[in-house]
């Protein structure tokens, strides 16, 4: 019987152990297989979320710019309705009891430049990353009691 010799037996256990490796490898991958195609599967429905998201986000943006417009005219409207009554209040009685019953005051040179109404600008720049110009915070309107 002839022994192998040294340098084949090596290569030989060298073999089987890298084809063991290899094996193991493989076996490995596909196990993780289902797993990465799961992990890809979320990853596309959480794309898909945000942008939708984003959609409903730039939609309601949209309205409350509008409901914005809607106010600041608004604001106007009844501030020139409320000086005009309060002129008209000077000279005629009816008036001046509706200004009195409501204690609508015209308030003074120095108070007015801060409570007059301001519409929003036109054409502000929207800040660097930003799609929508800046919207200006408006003051409530004084409630009558």
């Amino acid at each position: 019987m002839e022994t192998l010799s040294s340098p084949s037996l090596a290569l030989s256990l060298l073999g089987a152990a890298v084809s063991v490796f290899l094996g193991a490898q493989i076996r490995a991958v596909s196990m993780e297989k289902p797993m990465l195609a799961a992990q890809t599967d979320f990853l596309f429905q959480r794309i898909g979320q945000t942008r939708e998201a984003l959609s409903q986000a730039e939609d309601a943006l949209q309205k409350r710019e509008e409901q914005l417009r809607l106010y600041a005219s608004a604001e106007v409207r009844y501030t020139a309705l409320l000086t005009e009554l309060l002129e008209i209040a000077k000279t005629d009685p009816d008036a001046r009891a509706i200004a009195q019953k409501w204690k609508i005051q015209q308030a003074g040179s120095d108070k007015a430049a801060d409570t007059a109404p301001t519409p929003p600008p036109a054409d502000v720049p929207p800040p660097k990353g930003s799609k929508t110009p800046i919207q200006p915070k408006l003051k409530a309107p004084a409630q009558a009691p």
